[in-house]
């Protein structure tokens, strides 16, 4: 018996993925290297990628990413795109493909179809087929230049079998990203016909399609782009997989990621000086304490919580003018407000709130190319059982990239302001384009109100990005979002966009929210703060404590102190955990982010042995503003 399987697709552009439609209009998608990762975390059967560019460019596979691509790929990678000879089929093996998929070449140059068949056996090697309805009739289409040829689509798959072919790639290029459903007949009429296994690829919308387009269509596999990228109505791009079952066997459901990503293995620095009231301590280099050897920013955080901060009746009477306002600004459109969904506790806490206030919420997901299996898991479950709409703004790889390993050669701490700024700005642009005025966050005072300002920096200063990238970055920016000052003044006051934060008006308990969040949407917690972000957890827990010796959790563990929801001993004794438990996992995820960026092991060794930078010596609006008022307070009058 033949095994079932399903299989996504991936379609590579550049180093980026992209979707289509009709095999037109791409969509970008983001990294490569991360979708690959999420996916083997969902445990796919198998994974096919292809380049949709090789061969209409007339060039040979490239070679480098694959090799990366492969290096992170734990589960069978088939690859197609740009394969003219039996030497660059070799390569491709080498670097870890198990199988070639063989379209144009095998329309064009069909003995090498029987080459790496009689070299490397007929189950290394898959033969593609672009097929088009035209009328009643399906016709195979050539792929690079789209014309139709004489030849029939069964007939094609007969002679890829006979050349060596293990396995037939069916494309329903018209069913393409329509999400229609498969063309069963087509499979049916070609699965008859054959011998060895056909993989269907074209149309699916939902799990009872895969199912049936085997049981049915007679494949043997069953292959989906659009399926496993998109969520929601507005089609948001989501690396997802739908729970589903066959009439035979309980097929693979989706799975969370094993939550092995405790922080790292590092050697505390010695503090001498440590707050009285929280964990705060020298290791702040603005350190100070008052008379009561309590830290003056914990001082600050108690003043945040005082005068932000509402609860009880006043808080329920906040939080309903909020949503009647909402609802009024809202009534002639198709959302009343905007929320960021990130796939953690805060975000998935507002959005639940939200519903329940009987708002009509759009949610916001700004992908970075760095998700965690986890975080999409749960912005699936969330979007799908409150019913919310879902836009993802995905961030263009090359721009991150070459962001982040700007800020890392520039020795500076606070690397993740560049997410931090692109969501600022994806945020207020996405809600002006729909005419909304409030924008529901996250942010709370009740658990964020401490922090360093040293260990961080202004997510709202595109010059200091800029200024950055002008002296460590490599590559001109495309699209990355950027918010300037007077483009946040005119969000503001002319257009009327404001932050609300819900959570500031409850008696907001992180542990209490977990469970109930469990109990309603089926989330799944994280093992740390920020685990839906595979760079925010590397970065944290990694880079900050080894390179600078910041702990963030002493301001995260102090903002719940001050908040009456954690006792001075239990944070104390929660900081003597190592950050990363598992030596192993730290040294694979330091190799995985270094091969994301592209630093070798010697660019990452003078990284983290080079002098730490400070934001104050690169300009910036935020830095500016910090000279003006340490002039003024130097001035004698």
């Amino acid at each position: 018996m033949i095994n079932k399987r399903i299989i996504p697709v991936l379609l590579l552009r550049g180093h980026g993925l992209v979707k289509t439609r009709e095999f037109a209009a791409p969509i970008y998608l983001g990294d490569a290297i991360n979708t690959v990762s999420i996916f083997n975390q969902k445990m796919v059967d198998e994974l096919i990628i292809l380049d949709i560019d090789a061969t209409a460019d007339g060039r040979s596979p490239n070679f480098e990413m694959i090799e990366r691509l492969a290096s992170q790929c734990f589960m069978p990678l088939a690859y197609g795109g740009g394969i003219s000879t039996l030497d660059e089929a070799a390569r491709l093996f080498r670097l870890g493909v198990e199988k070639i998929v063989l379209n144009s070449s095998a329309l064009e140059h069909g003995d090498l179809v029987q080459e790496v068949s009689a070299v490397y056996g007929k189950q290394s090697v898959v033969v593609a087929i672009d097929v088009v309805k035209d009328g009643e009739s399906r016709k195979l289409r050539r792929p690079h230049d789209g014309a139709i040829l004489r030849i029939s689509p069964t007939a094609h798959a007969l002679w890829a079998q006979e050349a060596g072919a293990g396995e037939v790639l069916v494309q329903d290029v018209t069913r393409d990203g329509t999400r229609q459903g498969y063309d069963i007949e087509l499979f049916k009429s070609i699965s008859s016909i054959l011998d060895v296994p056909l993989i269907a690829l074209g149309g699916a919308a939902d799990a009872e399609d895969l199912t049936r387009v085997i049981d049915e269509g007679g494949a043997s596999a069953a292959a989906a782009g659009s399926l496993f990228v998109f969520a929601g109505r507005k089609r948001a791009v989501l690396i997802s997989m739908p729970e589903f079952h066959s009439n035979e066997d309980n097929w693979r459901t989706d799975q969370s990621d094993a939550n092995d990503t405790t922080s790292v293995h590092y050697t505390p620095r010695p503090n001498k000086r440590i707050c009285a009231l929280t964990v705060l301590d020298d290791s702040d280099p603005n350190f100070e304490t008052d008379h009561e050897g309590v830290a003056l920013l914990a001082r600050k955080g108690q003043a945040m919580l005082k005068n932000n901060r509402l609860t009880g009746d006043f808080g329920r009477q906040k939080i309903a003018q909020i949503a009647k306002r909402a609802k009024a600004e809202g009534k002639s459109k198709d959302y009343d407000c905007v929320i960021g969904l990130s796939g953690g506790v805060d975000s998935t806490y507002v959005a639940m709130m939200v519903k329940e206030l009987g708002l009509r919420p759009l949610a916001l997901h700004l992908d970075n190319g760095w998700n965690s299996n986890t975080a999409v898991l749960n912005i699936k479950r969330i979007v799908d059982i409150l019913d919310i709409d879902l836009h993802t703004y995905v961030i263009n790889w090359a721009d991150m990239r070459d962001l982040q390993r700007a800020f890392f050669r520039a020795s500076l701490p606070d690397v993740e302001l560049l997410t931090d700024h692109a969501i600022v700005a994806a945020t207020f642009q996405v809600a002006a384009v729909h005419g909304i005025k409030t924008v529901i966050t996250g942010v709370n005072v009740t658990t964020e109100s401490i922090m360093p300002e040293a260990w961080s920096y202004s997510k709202r200063d595109a010059a200091h990005i800029r200024a950055v990238h002008r002296k460590f970055g490599e590559h001109k920016l495309t699209n990355f979002p950027m918010i300037e000052p007077w483009e946040l003044t005119y969000y503001q006051r002319v257009m009327g966009i404001r932050y609300e934060s819900l959570l500031s008006y409850i008696e907001f308990d992180k542990k209490r929210a977990i469970c109930e969040l469990k109990e309603k949407l089926g989330y799944e917690p994280y093992p740390r703060k920020h685990g839906e972000s595979r760079f925010t957890q590397f970065f944290q827990e990694y880079y900050l404590p080894q390179k600078f010796g910041f702990d963030k959790r002493k301001g995260h563990f102090s903002s719940l102190i001050v908040a009456g929801q954690m006792n001075r001993d239990e944070a104390l004794r929660e900081l003597e955990t190592p950050l990363y438990t598992n030596l192993l996992r730290q040294e694979q995820d330091i190799e995985y982010v270094c091969r994301k960026l592209g630093f070798s092991a010697q660019e990452w060794n003078d990284i983290m042995s080079a002098h730490p930078a400070s934001h104050d010596d690169f300009p910036g609006y935020y830095t500016r503003l910090k000279q003006f008022r340490a002039l003024r307070r130097s001035m004698p009058f």
